[in-house]
């Protein structure tokens, strides 16, 4: 069951990804890239699979406050 906060990230990450495919749709690949590069780390820092202690930043961090 996701938490508020990793539901906020999910949250963020599909709209990431949302973006991604609009840019795409328009050709601008770099930006395509970096958004696609957003929702994996956004992904991944709420993946409850990944130990805390490897997240990089609080800012990413889903159990901080």
């Amino acid at each position: 069951m996701a938490t508020d906060k990793t539901a906020y990230w999910l949250d963020i990450a599909d709209y990431d990804l949302d973006t991604a495919e609009a840019m795409h749709q328009t050709g601008r690949w770099l930006y395509v890239a970096f958004m696609c590069h957003q929702v994996i780390k956004k992904t991944l820092t709420c993946s409850p699979h990944r130990p805390a202690d490897r997240l990089s930043t609080k800012q990413n961090n889903c159990s901080n406050g």
